[in-house]
């Protein structure tokens, strides 16, 4: 008898379709091929129970493919169902931690996971569904899933031992309706299946003791084969796709190329012979010669005498470059030929700076901490105000590495810079309302009137002014350019004051005949301090250019209702 089987039943006395899968053959194969911790082993077939059931809706040729993403000790599970009824599945988790037996699902997953459900389809587009993480198992994920994603009522039951994997499913059909004590009806049945009895009963023993009250049709079962799509032909695309530079040079290197399949877990090795025939030309003796052509001439000559007579510390003085924001790269890592990775690994003493192959990553020991060192670089097109976008980034990035139980330093140029930026502004704009506030108490002191802060008028009439112009022709006004126009734009209280101020000393004083002796000094000064600030709009700066028109455009008013 094949155990390997999906079985689809029909209520007709109610609106409710339902599956049942049960596999054995293919579930010990698949155990067989990789040893899975019990706690993974468990999830990975409750998966791989949800992998057959949801493939089943399958309309045409294509791949049903059912993830689960965690960040904590589980990686990922990931089972390809097909619409032929084949499948195939693999776990990754830190294979170096301790997993205890009954670990949790969530325990394993951590904090931030995902599901997601994508169809790919043979011909056609790709289709995928995310929803966060939700429920303490796969079958509750899965619930979770189809009522965020379809809407559906639906009941899913999945459990797994070392031998067997079984699921059921119970789907309330869209088109139709039912009173809802029918369908809790049927779903209060369905939840008395035990775990005990999805791994050990088939479709027919089942069903029968949850509803043999109200026995549903039955249709004829399908049946469920293990399949890999991995292939040596596909392999040799992919190295094809490297290029011959790249897979010349890791054979003249390590004698060959393995790659490995995660599902089934085959071996594919291209040795010389392999990759040149591959290639059609002898590619490994290519790259050799280009790495004895290379080699220590790479490097300027004070590097190679370091490399010569002391090669640990030109080695140890590599690696701190690597990961030191202001020492040059003579060479980049990836065009290291001496190798370095290798040396870094066994040779560098720990608490200093070290190269982890697996990752590729730059880390250090210090105090039980554990620090990996990462460069990051802004496109050289990055505006200013692109750079100040850096510090709410940097802010949200440390909050998040806290909730994790992270620490996050930053350093480095960009980062000086905006933080300066943003210190000058605020500055700037402090330092301007105090001047401001100063002056008016000097006026308020000297004029002994209230009618000294009409001088208020010009200066907010200007600064609109210049805003208005400033937005019409650049589209938007720069904080600074705020923060500088205000004092130029000063001179429009400085002009009043000289007009004003021999009122205070002479009781004679008449408005118009005052205005008449000032105003020839008056558009001098105007004309030449325009003249100046509008200089600034040939400026590359964008900063000063809307300077210059947010200055001159307020200047310009008043010289022209005098003339």
């Amino acid at each position: 008898m094949n155990n390997n089987q999906r079985t689809r039943f029909l209520f007709d006395q109610m609106p409710v379709r339902g599956l049942h899968v049960q596999v054995e053959e293919v579930w010990q194969h698949i155990l067989r091929r990789k040893h899975y911790p019990a706690a993974i082993r468990r999830a990975l077939g409750e998966l791989l129970a949800a992998g057959v059931l949801l493939s089943s809706n399958l309309k045409l040729e294509g791949t049903l493919i059912v993830q689960v993403q965690g960040q904590g000790r589980l990686k990922m599970l990931v089972v390809e169902a097909t619409s032929e009824n084949t499948l195939r599945t693999t776990a990754r988790w830190d294979e170096t931690a301790r997993i205890a037996d009954d670990a949790a699902l969530s325990e394993l997953l951590g904090n931030q996971g995902i599901f997601a459900i994508t169809l790919q389809p043979k011909d056609g587009e790709p289709w995928q569904g995310i929803v966060p993480l939700e429920g303490g198992s796969i079958a509750d994920m899965l619930m979770h899933y189809m009522t965020r994603s379809e809407q559906l009522q639906t009941h899913i039951a999945l459990a797994a031992d070392d031998n067997h994997i079984g699921g059921l499913l119970l789907q309330r059909l869209p088109e139709e309706e039912t009173d809802g004590d029918a369908w809790a009806h049927v779903g209060t049945l369905a939840q008395t299946a035990t775990a005990e009895e999805l791994v050990s009963l088939d479709a027919h023993h089942l069903l029968y003791r949850l509803f043999h009250e109200t026995p549903p049709r039955v249709f004829e079962p399908e049946q469920i084969e293990f399949s890999c799509t991995c292939s040596r032909g596909k392999v040799s695309d992919m190295l094809l796709m490297l290029g011959a530079a790249e897979v010349g040079g890791v054979v003249a290197e390590q004698g060959s190329i393995e790659a490995n399949c995660d599902f089934c877990h085959a071996k594919y090795v291209f040795d010389e012979t392999d990759v040149n025939a591959l290639f059609g030309a002898d590619i490994v003796d290519t790259a050799r010669q280009e790495i004895r052509r290379l080699g220590v001439n790479a490097l300027p000559r004070e590097q190679q005498q370091l490399l010569l007579h002391d090669p640990a510390a030109y080695f140890q003085q590599r690696a701190e470059d690597a990961a030191n924001p202001f020492a040059a790269q003579i060479v980049p890592l990836e065009d290291d030929w001496l190798g370095f990775a290798r040396f870094v690994q066994q040779k560098q003493p720990s608490g200093r700076l070290q190269w982890h192959s697996g990752n590729g990553m730059m880390y250090s020991e210090q105090d039980g901490i554990t620090w990996v060192w990462l460069r990051a670089r802004l496109p050289e097109k990055a505006a200013a105000d692109q750079a100040e976008r850096l510090l709410p980034l940097l802010a949200d990035s440390r909050a998040q590495a806290e909730r994790g139980g992270y620490r996050l330093l930053a350093a480095g140029g960009a980062l000086f810079a905006a933080e300066a930026k943003t210190q000058s502004e605020r500055e700037s704009g402090l330092m301007s309302a105090i001047g401001l506030s100063l002056t008016f108490a000097l006026l308020l002191a000297v004029f002994r009137s209230p009618r000294v802060f009409a001088l208020v008028l010009p200066l907010g009439a200007g600064m609109l002014l210049g805003a208005a112009a400033v937005v019409g022709a650049f589209g938007q006004i720069h904080i600074l350019t705020v923060v500088i126009g205000t004092s130029l734009v000063g001179m429009l209280v400085d002009f009043p004051l000289h007009w004003l101020t021999p009122s205070v000393f002479s009781p004679d004083w008449a408005a118009k005949e005052a205005m008449r002796r000032v105003l020839p000094a008056f558009l001098a000064g105007l004309g030449i301090t325009a003249t100046g600030y509008l200089l600034l709009a040939f400026t590359p700066l964008p900063v000063l250019r809307q300077t210059a028109v947010f200055s001159c455009r307020p200047m310009l008013s008043p010289a022209k209702a005098s003339a």
